[in-house]
């Protein structure tokens, strides 16, 4: 359920998140689900002085609902492996 919610905030966000990472790093695929992209964003959140506040806080946001959603399915594969296959 709440990667489910924060790809949906995700995805009303992604139209911003690939303007502003087009702009600033060209090799940027548009695939937040990709690690390397997500790598990207955090790498430009973290070295680019040219980001105005509004951009910063897009990418941050981007790339908060994306741990979300990837913490989420880590709990869902520890959930299976010690809960549900211990029980059969």
């Amino acid at each position: 359920m709440p990667a489910g919610i924060a790809l949906f905030l995700f995805f009303r966000i992604r139209n911003k998140v690939d303007g502003v990472m087009k702009k600033e790093h060209p090799k940027y695929s548009g695939g937040i689900n990709n690690s390397i992209d997500v790598f990207r964003i955090f790498q430009i959140v973290n070295s680019s002085d040219t980001l105005s506040k509004t951009e910063k806080k897009i990418l941050i946001r981007a790339l908060i609902y994306t741990s979300i959603s990837w913490l989420t399915g880590i709990v869902w594969i520890i959930y299976l492996v010690f809960f549900y296959f211990s029980y059969k």
